[in-house]
């Protein structure tokens, strides 16, 4: 709820997260179905839906389809502020939230 009325008092900022994800990876096997829940509910219950959310499966060597970029650890949540048609990162959440994702992601946004 308390993500729900810090994005609400941001009315001119949009939040975008990527997520790179291993299917074969027990981490991400965790903390990407508790992610979609949470990003679900955020939609439909809080109607605060991020902007954007993308999912990117990556294979055992980490590659992505980002030709450039490889995540060093999956899952990665890379959390994006977009203000005015400009996307920034924020922060990230790297393998282990270090509380739940849902509170890593409310620090990331409400500290930024």
């Amino acid at each position: 709820v308390e993500l729900a009325q810090v994005m609400a008092s941001r009315s001119d900022t949009q939040y975008d997260i990527d997520v790179f994800f291993g299917a074969w990876c027990g981490d991400s096997q965790t903390w990407l179905p508790r992610f979609m829940m949470f990003a679900y509910t955020m939609e439909y219950k809080y109607q605060q839906p991020f902007n954007n959310v993308r999912l990117y499966g990556c294979d055992r060597e980490k590659n992505c389809g980002i030709e450039g970029f490889k995540p060093e650890f999956v899952p990665t949540f890379m959390v994006y502020r977009v203000k005015n048609n400009e996307r920034t990162l924020i922060g990230s959440v790297v393998e282990e939230p270090q509380e739940r994702i849902e509170n890593d992601i409310l620090n990331i946004i409400k500290n930024n």
